[in-house]
């Protein structure tokens, strides 16, 4: 999710998510 990697300091709101995608 590039998205979340641009948005650092979101990062924290979408951890879940970067946690459900691996391929982050």
């Amino acid at each position: 999710m590039p998205y979340v990697l641009k948005h650092g300091s979101e990062l924290g709101r979408f951890k879940t998510l970067d946690s459900k995608d691996p391929k982050t």
